[in-house]
Order: structure tokens, then C-alpha cells, then sequence
């Protein structure tokens, strides 16, 4: 595990102490599984008798909206054809809703075609698996109070809101997850939260966000998994605000605008960007005849740091297109003293108080440097 997945699991660990001290485990009866046909069964009712440790097998689509509330139980799609697991009707809450949990385990279900959010955990430490969450009026996964999801295997898609929502002081990781065409960010840490999308492929309009003192990372080189690992935004690809910071690390190739704004960081770490995204035109078409490229934005006292990952090829980082640097803020490219590869294929601005350090080794064969006194 590298120093930033350490330092992650060290400040969830204490934003998380509060629920391991709220939370007791009632060992109760013992464990058995409880079968609900969709259709059929009351599953709010066989989730209300169960006790901790209970495994719920669930065959078809539920409708409804569900609590867990101060119990541990795992809830299972069955092993014959799906799919399995709950539909959301009200506008308001979540199909399912997590609460005071220490251990809930969700397993091969659907939380899709929703109307208000897919999962919604507060006060909670749960794990997903081979779920899909699509197609739900707000975000898919909403984390709030002190929550953890350890996730893998997930695809989300198609959530008008956005696929992965962590706030106040919750942490999230998914492990070989697919975020597809969501119509806000594919994954957002807000409030002091932390989130992590291991070896996970996002496409769509928007990447990754971070904001209110929280953090988050696209993390394609801490371990060695088999799944693919990219990011392809046409529009933003990570965002960091109000002293918050956004990583992509051994990311390869990715496409998308990077901001930094109010006190936050963005920092490419082997990463390669291969554009800055797309400024929607009025056709609402992405991108349109009429669409105009971005820029990356560095302001309010922010930095934005690129720099290899390693000394080899893969791991080199690319800024691309053009970077404006204002209001204080910086932008920092750096060369590997072992032969990592940095470049600067556009065109880097600074002004208002902006400035930047480019090392020499630096590749600016396809780039320009302007207003920065201490990169010219």
C-alpha cells in the first residue's frame, strides 16, 4: 500500500470511530436464511424480523423503499436469472437506507430505475458487491455521517444526479468499478469525506470532485488488479474546491479539464492528459458543432502539481492544452531524477499573482510558458 492509500485508511479510521463506539454487535439468534419473493413477500417486514447476522435472499424486483435500522444482515440477489433487488418509489428517500449498521453486506443486486437515490447509508460501515445502480433520479450511492462502503465490482450508470455521493466526514472505495455515462460527477467527496476509485474505469460527462476539505483519487497503480482503469470525461475530469484535493495516480492517458480552485490541489501523478474537455454549446449535444475547449484552472491560492509516477513510459504525466495559473496559485512540473518523464504539450499562462516551477528535465517541446517568472 503506497503512503496516500495509508494515509487514507489512517483518517478514515478516525472519522469513523464514532460509529464502532455507537454501534453495538447483538450477536442474538442463530443466523438463518430468509427467502422473499418480490411480489409476494413483505421484504420491510422480513428485514424487520431478521436479527444480525441474518442472510435475506431476494429473487426479482422489489418495489418499495426499505430500512436496515441497527442491524448487521446481508442481503443477496438469488442465484437464479435476475435480476434481483430493489426498485425505489418515493421521491424522497432511498430505495434502501442504511442506518446504525456496523457490518450490512449487499450482494448481486439491482438498485436501478429509483426515484429519489439507489443506496443511502448514515452512521454505517457496509459493503457492496456486484451490484448494479442505474438509472435513479439522484445520485446511486449517497454516504452521509460518518459512513464507510468498501465497494467492488459495481456498475453505475445512467444516475441523473451522479453515481457515488460521500459526505460529512464518510469514506468510500471501489475496487474495479464501471461508472457509465452518469449525468453529474461519476464520484463526489464532499465535507470532509474521502474516496478512492481503485482500478475503475469512468466515462461520461464529468469525473471526479472534491470539495469542502475532502479528497479524492482515481488510483490505477497501488495495486496490481486485472480490470481496466481509465477516465474519459468530455467535460471535466477532476475538481478540487474549498481546500480539498484531487489525484490521479498511474492514471495513464486520461481526458478531461482539471481545476483547482480555493485553497485545494490537483496533482497528476503519472498521468497523461489527453485533452482539457469540451464547454457545452446550445445544442446540448456533448460535444456539439459549436463546442469550445476548456482550459484547467489554478486560482485562489491552489497548486497544481504534475510529476512521474516512476522512470518508465507508462509512468510519465502530461498537461495539456492550456493551463491559466491566477490569484496566488501555482502549478509545478517536475522531472524524476531516475529519468520520469514530465511534459507540457500548450500553452501555460500565469497572471494575477500566479506562478510556476517547470524543472528542467521537463519536456517543452510542444509547450509555452507566459507570465510565469520562475518557469521562463
Amino acid at each position: 500500500m503506497n503512503k496516500f492509500l495509508r494515509t487514507i485508511d489512517q483518517l478514515a479510521t478516525g472519522f469513523l470511530a464514532v460509529i464502532l463506539l455507537a454501534v453495538a454487535w447483538s450477536p442474538g439468534a442463530e443466523a438463518a436464511t430468509r427467502k422473499v419473493k418480490c411480489g409476494k413477500d413483505d421484504l420491510q417486514k422480513v428485514i424487520t424480523a431478521a436479527v444480525s447476522g441474518d442472510t435475506i435472499e431476494i429473487t426479482g424486483i422489489c418495489q418499495g423503499n426499505y430500512r436496515i435500522d441497527g442491524k448487521d444482515l446481508t442481503l443477496v440477489g438469488a442465484a437464479t436469472a435476475g435480476p434481483h433487488g430493489i426498485k425505489g418509489v418515493a421521491t424522497d428517500i432511498a430505495a434502501l437506507t442504511i442506518s446504525r449498521s456496523n457490518n450490512t453486506q449487499l450482494q448481486n443486486l439491482s438498485f436501478s430505475d429509483g426515484a429519489f437515490w439507489g443506496v443511502h447509508a448514515e452512521y454505517s460501515l457496509f459493503t457492496m458487491s456486484n451490484c448494479t445502480v442505474s438509472r435513479n433520479a439522484h445520485n446511486g450511492v449517497n454516504l452521509s455521517n460518518s459512513s464507510r462502503l468498501d465497494g467492488d465490482h459495481l456498475v453505475f450508470e445512467g444516475n441523473a444526479r451522479g453515481a457515488l455521493y460521500a459526505g460529512r466526514s464518510s469514506y468510500a472505495d471501489c475496487e474495479e468499478c464501471d461508472f457509465i455515462a452518469n449525468v453529474a460527477f461519476a464520484a463526489v467527496s464532499n465535507w470532509g469525506s474521502l474516496v478512492t476509485l481503485l482500478d475503475s474505469v469512468v466515462t461520461g460527462r464529468a469525473g471526479i470532485s472534491a470539495s469542502n476539505g475532502s479528497y479524492i483519487d482515481l488510483d490505477c497503480a497501488s495495486f496490481d488488479l486485472s480490470d481496466d482503469c481509465s477516465l474519459h470525461a468530455t467535460e471535466i475530469a477532476g475538481q478540487a474546491s474549498s481546500g480539498s484535493t484531487v489525484s490521479f495516480y498511474g492514471a495513464g492517458e486520461f481526458w478531461g479539464q482539471v481545476q483547482a480552485a480555493d485553497r485545494s490541489q490537483a496533482q497528476l501523478y503519472g498521468a497523461r492528459q489527453q485533452s482539457t474537455g469540451v464547454i457545452r454549446d446550445d445544442s446540448h449535444t456533448n460535444p456539439g458543432p459549436n463546442s469550445t475547449p476548456r482550459s484547467n484552472l489554478v486560482g485562489d491560492n491552489s497548486s497544481l502539481r504534475v510529476e512521474p509516477w516512476d522512470d518508465t513510459e507508462a509512468g510519465s504525466s502530461r498537461l495539456m492544452g492550456t493551463t491559466e495559473v491566477a490569484t496566488f496559485s501555482h502549478a509545478l512540473l517536475y522531472a524524476d531524477s531516475a529519468g520520469g518523464d514530465s511534459a507540457l504539450v500548450g500553452a501555460l499562462n500565469c497572471g494575477s499573482g500566479g506562478d510556476a516551477w517547470v524543472d528542467a528535465g521537463v519536456d517543452l517541446t510542444a509547450g509555452s510558458i507566459t507570465g510565469c517568472d520562475h518557469a521562463e
